[in-house]
């Protein structure tokens, strides 16, 4: 049988802290133990990063957090 590559699933965040919840419990709940999930965050001013640190504290190894304290401005 053919084993599947990790997977790495990149989620882009800038004052989501009202999805980001159901957005990491959806991805989460699909994902292999090798997979793993990195949030960006761009300058959020709401809860945002703090929530994405609470799940890479729960998750570590699958869950990173990169945020960054100025817009990275994500769409160009």
């Amino acid at each position: 049988m053919k084993m599947l590559e990790p997977l790495c699933v990149v989620v882009l965040t800038k004052d989501e802290a009202q999805n980001l919840p159901e957005c990491l419990d959806a991805v989460l709940a699909q994902m292999r133990d090798d997979d793993e999930v990195i949030v960006i965050d761009s300058a959020s001013a709401d809860s945002t990063v703090e929530i994405a640190h609470a799940y890479a504290t729960r998750d570590p190894g699958r869950v990173t957090v990169h945020a960054y304290p100025l817009n990275v401005s994500f769409g160009g």
